[in-house]
């Protein structure tokens, strides 16, 4: 199970702006949420199966910390993923540098991890 997790409006965001997002946040993570991507698992509550990918900007979260659901910090992260998710591509290169640098790209990211955690075939083409 894939579980989008995000934050605020994101409608007008341009590249420049999704690739400033990985900028260290200011907030203190003490009092701050991040946007990430996750493989989940079946118990709300628990740590995730894998990390795929943490943005690592922070908003403000008066709640935190806090074990409880918060609703506008996910439909924060929703927003932000939905446009993230119209201008990354799998086909680009990788987010990560070395892997980027071996000519890696972002689907073989997302692969790597999936193959990490047992899983067999991810796609057509899986090695």
């Amino acid at each position: 199970l894939l579980v989008l997790v995000a934050a605020a409006s994101c409608q007008d965001l341009t590249e420049e702006e999704i690739k400033a997002l990985q900028e260290e946040g200011t907030i203190p993570v003490e009092e701050a949420m991040r946007c990430g991507i996750f493989f989940a698992k079946d118990e709300i509550g628990l740590p995730p199966i894998e990390t795929l990918f943490v943005i690592k900007s922070t908003w403000e979260a008066p709640e935190c910390p806090t074990e409880d659901r918060v609703e506008r910090a996910i439909e924060h992260c929703n927003k932000l993923w939905t446009r993230i998710v119209n201008v990354m591509k799998y086909e680009k290169p990788s987010l990560k540098k070395e892997a980027r640098e071996a000519g890696k790209t972002i689907g073989d990211d997302i692969c790597g991890a999936l193959k990490k955690k047992g899983v067999l075939y991810a796609g057509r083409k899986s090695k």
